[in-house]
C-alpha cells in the first residue's frame, strides 16, 4: 500500500475538494465532486484513491435516493478498479464494506471488511464511520461503538459523520434521548445549512416530547421541496408532528420507496412518521422491512416513544421478539 496514494499536490487538492462536496448532501455537490475527481484523474492517470473517490460519488447518489441500480453498479466497478491497482487500498475496501451494508444488507460481511481496513490504516475515516453505523444504526450495540466514536473524534472532530456518530451512540446505542438531543443539536448548530442535521435533531427532540422545538427544527424541511431521501424523512416527521397524515403518505413516492426499501435506517424512521400519523399497519410493514435490511436494534424498538401507538399490535410484538433474538446472536 502506498503511503502517498495521490502524490501530485494539484490532484490531491481536487480530491479534497471532492470529499468536501460529497458531504454537502446535495445532488449539485455530488456532481461537482465527480467533476473534481475526473480532473484529478487527468493528472494522475489510473489511481486507486481517485477511483475510490468516484466509487464514493456513486454510493452517495444511491444513499440519498438520487439514483439506483445503475449507480450501485458504477460504485462497485470503481471499487474493483481501485483494488485491481492496489488490493489493500483502505478507502476502496471501506467502500466495499459500505456497499455490502447499505445495498446488500450484509452487516456481518461489512463488519469483517471494515475491521480489515482498520488493521491496514487505523485512522481510515470511512471504515471507522462504517463500523460505527453498523454497530449503532443497524445493530443497536453501543459498547463496541463507543471507543470507535472516540477515535473518530480524534481523527476528524468536526466532520459531519463524526458529529452524527456521537448522537447516534446515545440514540441508537444507549437509547438515551436526552443526550442525543444535545449531540445532534450540536450537529445542527455547526452546520445550520445542512438540513440532515435538522432531521436528526428533530427526531431526538420529538423523542423527549419537545414537540414544538422539534417542529421548529424541522420547519425548513417541511416547507422545502428537496428531492432527497433524508430530507423526505424529515418532512414526513414534521408533517406527522403537525397531524398531516395525508402529507406523510404523499412522501412515499415510487423513487423514495425504492430507496427506503433498500436501507434499514430510512425504513425505520419512515415507520416512526407513519406510526405518529396513525398509519399503524404501514408503520409495522416498514419496521419489518427495516429488520429484513439488517436493523436489529431491539432496545430502541422497545422504548421508542414515537412508536408507542404500535405496542399493542401483535405483529409489532412478534417483530420485537425476533429482533431481540437476532440482537443476542449478533457477532460484534
Amino acid at each position: 500500500m502506498s503511503e502517498r496514494p495521490i502524490a501530485d499536490v494539484r490532484a490531491f487538492e481536487w480530491y479534497l475538494k471532492a470529499m468536501e462536496d460529497l458531504e454537502s448532501f446535495t445532488e449539485e455537490g455530488i456532481g461537482r465532486a465527480e467533476g473534481y475527481l475526473h480532473r484529478a484523474l487527468e493528472i494522475t492517470g489510473p489511481n486507486a484513491q481517485v477511483y475510490a473517490g468516484l466509487a464514493f460519488v456513486h454510493w452517495q447518489r444511491v444513499n440519498l435516493g438520487f439514483s439506483h441500480e445503475d449507480s450501485i453498479a458504477k460504485a462497485e466497478n470503481y471499487v474493483e478498479k481501485a483494488l485491481a491497482l492496489d488490493p489493500g487500498a483502505p478507502t476502496a475496501l471501506a467502500l466495499r464494506g459500505w456497499i455490502e451494508m447499505s445495498f446488500r444488507a450484509d452487516v456481518q460481511k461489512s463488519l469483517r471488511i471494515m475491521k480489515r481496513v482498520l488493521a491496514l490504516r487505523t485512522d481510515e475515516k470511512l471504515a471507522l464511520a462504517g463500523l460505527i453505523c453498523a454497530y449503532l444504526q443497524y445493530a443497536g450495540k453501543g459498547e463496541p461503538a463507543a471507543l470507535l466514536v472516540d477515535r473518530l473524534e480524534q481523527v476528524d472532530p468536526l466532520n459531519f459523520m463524526t458529529l452524527w456518530s456521537r448522537g447516534a451512540l446515545w440514540y441508537y446505542g444507549a437509547v438515551d434521548f436526552d443526550r442525543a438531543v444535545v449531540a445532534w443539536g450540536r450537529l445542527q448548530n455547526l452546520e445550520p445549512g445542512n438540513y440532515v442535521g435538522a432531521w436528526y435533531h428533530g427526531v431526538a427532540l420529538a423523542s423527549v416530547g419537545r414537540i414544538a422545538e422539534a417542529r421548529s427544527a424541522l420547519e425548513p424541511l417541511r416547507c422545502g421541496t428537496f428531492d432527497h431521501a433524508m430530507y423526505r424523512c424529515g418532512r414526513m416527521l414534521a408533517n406527522a408532528l403537525a397531524d398531516y397524515a395525508t402529507a406523510v403518505e404523499a412522501e412515499f413516492t415510487p423513487g423514495f420507496q425504492r430507496t427506503a426499501a433498500r436501507d434499514a435506517g430510512y425504513a425505520y424512521h419512515s415507520a416512526q412518521a407513519l406510526a405518529l400519523a396513525g398509519l399503524h399497519a404501514k408503520a409495522i410493514e416498514w419496521l419489518e422491512i427495516a429488520q429484513q435490511r439488517g436493523f436489529i436494534g431491539c432496545n430502541l424498538l422497545a422504548r421508542d416513544p414515537l412508536l408507542a401507538g404500535l405496542r399493542g399490535e401483535e405483529r409489532f410484538m412478534k417483530l420485537l421478539k425476533l429482533m431481540k433474538k437476532e440482537w443476542e446472536e449478533f457477532e460484534a
